[in-house]
């Protein structure tokens, strides 16, 4: 004889049901708002602050410099990851203070590993774990990787592009791309290149899911105590609505007790 299978309390499921409902709801809300973000606000690398280093990667006779740079915003962050020209390279060094800028040219290792983003897959395992990337930097190319998500990035993908075409993604994991034009103040304007991603990053996401799906049944709740209360002002079942000065005692229409 098979065991009969544990009955969920009907308790457990009156709770079950509406737990899923918001969290689902929740899951909604945060790819609509990241997409939201994506779509409205300013690209991250088109504002708010940059950081940036240099390192010379340790990959035997193959030894590109890369320029990485991280830009922040309250919406997002992205990752970097550029081989650059020697041009290019001097350029960006002539922007730093005198004293790192002279400390990179000499030996220009990132040795500071805090500078990479804690979400990104080259944090625990630097610089090793650029093996895997060699194939992009052949020739000049940028990687990305980027975190958004409104009020709480936590979606995440990463895509690489050619130096030469930037408007043409070479790989993408986990990201869609949008083209969209931007207007600045000066009056001019730009098609550039966004992406909006879609891998949840873990302990982000449940909280964005939490803020969102807490926040609506907050305000679901909320309604429904102020439509219960005016109704019994009314006279009404505060479950129904049905006028009960005929019947105060319980109510005809849905059986609640008065």
């Amino acid at each position: 004889m098979l065991p009969s299978r544990p009955r969920v309390s009907r308790p457990m499921r009156k709770f079950a049901r509406p737990f899923a409902t918001y969290a689902l709801l929740g899951v909604v809300l945060t790819y609509a708002s990241t997409a939201i973000a994506v779509g409205l606000l300013l690209v991250p690398t088109h504002s708010y602050s940059c950081t940036g280093a240099i390192h010379r990667a340790e990959l035997g006779e193959f030894q590109p410099y890369l320029r990485l740079r991280v830009w922040t915003s309250p919406h997002g962050s992205y990752f970097q990851i550029h081989r650059t020209t020697s041009r290019a390279l001097q350029l960006y060094a002539d922007a730093v203070p005198a004293d790192r800028r002279d400390a990179w040219l000499k030996n220009p290792k990132l040795d500071d590993v805090s500078f990479i983003p804690s979400w990104s897959v080259l944090r625990e395992d630097w610089p090793t774990s650029l093996y895997p990337l060699v194939p992009l930097f052949e020739e000049p190319a940028m990687w990305y990787e980027v975190l958004m998500g409104w009020p709480i990035p936590c979606l995440y993908g990463r895509y690489t592009v050619g130096q030469s075409t930037a408007e043409q993604i070479r790989t993408a994991d986990g990201v869609i791309p949008i083209y969209r034009t931007l207007k600045w103040a000066t009056g001019n304007t730009t098609r550039d290149l966004v992406v909006m991603p879609l891998i949840p990053n873990a302990v982000p996401f449940i909280a964005s899911v939490a803020l969102y799906g807490g926040s609506l049944f907050v305000a679901v709740s909320v309604m429904r105590a102020m439509r219960r209360w005016h109704r019994r002002r009314g006279g009404l079942c505060p479950e129904c609505g049905y006028d009960l000065r005929a019947s105060p005692e319980r109510c005809p229409e849905c059986g609640r007790a008065s």
